[in-house]
């Protein structure tokens, strides 16, 4: 058995208290650990607490963390399979924080299906609202709480549940060598997939022909990992056309020149109005000096013949 199958590659799945709970520095700490990603439901949850979040401290933190999403170093996941385990209970109302670790359960548990020679590991400070997902025993998933994470960052000490689920992993090898990829980490009480994914199988083997996208390196981590599918989600939504179609900047210049010609042009308007209606004489010795007919004095004018 190989180096590669007895440690499998680590998946770092993070809800929102594991994002507001860390700090930048921690954020980029735990790539040493693992690559790191976040689900959909909890990525818009940050662009909503960005905007309008009740405590400053939460809003700010989001605003912080949205621009280091936008680095590439993370990267967020659609996977999603339902179970009759992660459903809410019939004719109780859900508050919206139980709908989100509903949702992040979810996406664990098909980021999980979906990656099955990876141990995923969902970082929560929220463990009761996941117990279903704990109840269905999927051999390459754990949970760990944000300290774990960071001790485990720190010096390289595997939590007691990562390393529970790394003898499981590298039991079922053992006792299923010849099974194929999906079969050997897929549990008998796996659900129906939602309709906004695709089927397991058909998504693990696109994993395996599409090229692997490099993922930008932090720290001493430089070893390349093949890329799981949650990956290809980015490069979907990178790979989309702009939104806006390209124009030409022509007619904006142009109009950036006449706007800037017109304003010149009332301010030599108006000032020379001004000038010339409180200092005729100097107005007119200014003309003069350029070669340009004088104006009459019409102020004057009007003053003397209302005295008349």
């Amino acid at each position: 058995m190989t180096k590669a199958l007895e440690v499998p590659p680590v998946l770092l799945l993070f809800d929102l208290s594991a994002v507001l709970s860390t700090e930048l520095r921690d954020w980029q700490a735990f790539r040493r650990v693992g690559e790191c990603y976040l689900p959909q439901a909890v990525q818009q949850e940050l662009q909503d607490l960005s905007q309008h979040a009740i405590e400053k401290s939460q809003e700010s933190k989001a605003r912080e963390f949205l621009g280091f999403l936008e680095r590439g170093i993370w990267q967020w996941t659609d996977d999603e399979i339902d179970h009759p385990l992660l459903q809410p209970a019939p004719g109780h109302g859900m508050s919206k924080r139980a709908r989100l670790a509903l949702a992040v359960a979810r996406c664990a548990h098909g980021f999980a299906q979906y990656n099955p020679h990876s141990l995923v590991v969902l970082v929560t400070n929220e463990p009761i609202p996941l117990q279903g997902l704990q109840s269905l025993h999927i051999p390459n998933l754990c949970l760990i709480a944000t300290s774990a994470l960071l001790t485990w960052s720190r010096t390289d000490r595997r939590p007691s549940p990562v390393a529970q689920q790394i003898l499981t992993m590298r039991h079922l090898r053992s006792e299923h060598p010849g099974l194929g990829q999906m079969t050997a980490f897929t549990t008998s009480s796996s659900g129906a997939k939602t309709s906004t994914t695709r089927n397991p199988a058909t998504k693990t083997a696109a994993t395996h022909t599409l090229p692997a996208r490099k993922l930008t390196p932090t720290g001493s981590l430089n070893s390349p990992r093949s890329m799981p599918h949650s990956a290809r989600s980015t490069d979907r939504r990178q790979a989309k056309p702009d939104r806006y179609p390209v124009t030409s900047t022509r007619p904006i210049a142009i109009r950036q020149v006449w706007s800037g010609f017109l304003a010149i042009s009332m301010f030599l308007l108006v000032g020379g109005t001004v000038w010339y209606l409180f200092h005729p004489k100097s107005f007119n010795q200014f003309l003069r000096n350029y070669g340009l007919p004088p104006i009459p004095p019409l102020v004057s004018q009007l003053m003397t013949h209302d005295y008349e």
